[in-house]
């Protein structure tokens, strides 16, 4: 009964959709979201929202600059600082960058890394 309740309340209060936008981290600590093509696995610098590694496998605060890493949801505009994002991942919701390849599919936290329109 507990985890049917969970469940439903899940399901009133988690968004269905949400965008993620590739945001550029340089050494100060200064965030700029930038094209999406920067945000692929295998692509040096990105930080993978799983692991907390870039491709090359070392942390990403111990990486080299810049580094890049998915923003979920808010107010985003190439060359400007994200408003609003967060960079947890939503679960349950399906989560495609704005151009429109899919990070993770919705339901229960399952998860795409392929892709792309």
């Amino acid at each position: 009964m507990v985890g049917g309740g969970y469940l439903a309340y899940r399901a009133l209060t988690a968004p269905d959709s949400v965008t993620a936008s590739c945001v550029q981290v340089n050494e100060k600590g200064q965030e700029v979201v930038v094209e999406d093509k920067f945000c692929k696995p295998g692509q040096a610098g990105f930080a993978d929202d799983d692991t907390g590694r870039n491709s090359a496998g070392a942390i990403i605060l111990l990486g080299g600059w810049p580094q890049y890493r998915y923003y979920y949801g808010g107010s985003t505009t190439i060359g400007k600082p994200p408003t609003g994002a967060v960079t947890v991942r939503p679960k349950g919701a399906e989560i495609k960058t704005k151009s429109g390849t899919t990070v993770q599919r919705g339901g229960l936290g399952s998860k795409s890394t392929g892709g792309g329109s």
